[in-house]
């Protein structure tokens, strides 16, 4: 068997396509894992913002799942079908984080003479099974079916979160101007509320 050598990578200029669909990736995670603090809010039955604290202080995307997991199956008793909805979609994205996870938290390489790029997982030990090729497909892959269970979770929850290609309102796309009352000049004011 030939040994081919992967060089350790610090960034992926040599790829843009993966680089691009990895950066889509990770804003797709964002809003999954604020709509799995909404969702929190919800069966708990207290502020989305508060609810979204706490979940950050969670240390662990997997141990956020379980206290979500055990939340249902208490709320179960009162709203059994969207318990059972929402359990599934909370799984898929479970499953789902396995390989962001290892995508995330890998070693990257790249081939010595091409551009193919593998991800080590530096817990396992060295051999063939050791590293996966990466490309942008696989991340797209993973993406869209993040965002379906997240959308899945916005339609049981309408409301809190705007489903992948909703219409972004107006009121967000451009900063509203209004006058600073120190003088007559415009700034922007947040369009988010904090």
């Amino acid at each position: 068997m030939e040994n081919i050598l992967y060089y350790e990578l610090d960034s992926l200029e040599h790829d843009l396509p993966l680089a691009a669909e990895f950066g889509h990736l990770i804003v797709c995670w964002s809003k999954a894992e604020d709509m799995i603090g909404i969702v929190a809010a919800e069966v708990i039955g207290i502020d989305h913002n508060l609810s979204l604290e706490l979940m950050m202080r969670i240390p662990t995307f997997e141990s956020r799942i379980k206290w979500m997991r055990h939340l249902l199956s208490q709320w179960e008793k009162t709203h059994p079908a969207k318990a059972k909805a929402v359990a599934s979609l909370i799984i898929k994205l479970s499953e789902l984080s396995v390989q962001r996870n290892q995508w995330v938290h890998g070693k990257w390489g790249k081939h010595e003479t091409s551009k193919r790029t593998k991800c080590f997982d530096i817990r396992k030990p060295p051999g063939p099974d050791r590293g996966k090729v990466v490309n942008a497909q696989s991340m797209k892959m993973n993406r869209i079916a993040v965002t379906k269970a997240t959308d899945g979770l916005i339609k049981i929850f309408p409301g809190s979160l705007l489903p992948s290609g909703a219409p972004i309102p107006s009121r967000y796309r451009k900063p509203h101007l209004r006058k600073s009352p120190s003088s007559k000049k415009q700034t922007p004011s947040p369009p988010l509320q904090s």
